[in-house]
């Protein structure tokens, strides 16, 4: 099912940066490994729109030892959004390890081999963005492989 390949590496944050990569789709499997020892936390944003209203968010809070994938604003029906949270510890110099698959309106977040997130959402058409964002701190993207994928349905 794996379609277009991009492979990304050595992309550096400052503290509470954010940045747009060059990867897009509502369709992906990704292979992510940020490195966010010195951050409070960070992550990714998923089928960001342009104006950034609609988004959903996998984050990981070092404080809390916690892994979040947050699709509230990232749907256009209130009764569709939904957000989720799963206990991670990390071992002291351990990288956080994201294995995200994104089909239209699902987004499932594998972390570590040991916990697993899944959540519903539903953006726009155009929402299909990803940015890199890091909180309190500086993170860098150590790797980031993209695979567009075919999506498991057909469009009507």
């Amino acid at each position: 099912m794996r379609g277009e390949h991009v492979r990304l590496a050595e992309i550096e944050l400052a503290a509470d940066e954010e940045r747009i990569l060059p990867v897009r789709g509502n369709c992906l499997e990704l292979l992510v490994e940020p490195d966010i020892s010195q951050a409070i936390g960070g992550g990714l944003k998923l089928c960001c729109s342009a104006d950034d209203r609609q988004r959903t968010t996998v984050v990981y809070n070092r404080p809390k030892r916690s892994l979040v994938l947050s699709a509230v604003p990232a749907s256009r029906d209130a009764a569709q959004r939904s957000s989720a949270v799963a206990d991670l510890a990390l071992a002291e110099g351990e990288r956080l390890k994201l294995h995200i698959f994104v089909d239209r309106s699902i987004v499932e977040v594998f972390a570590n081999g040991r916990c697993c997130l899944t959540s519903r959402l539903y953006p726009g058409p155009d929402s299909q963005a990803i940015r890199l964002l890091a909180n309190g701190g500086p993170v860098s993207l150590s790797s980031l492989d993209a695979w567009q994928m075919k999506p498991i349905w057909p469009t009507a």
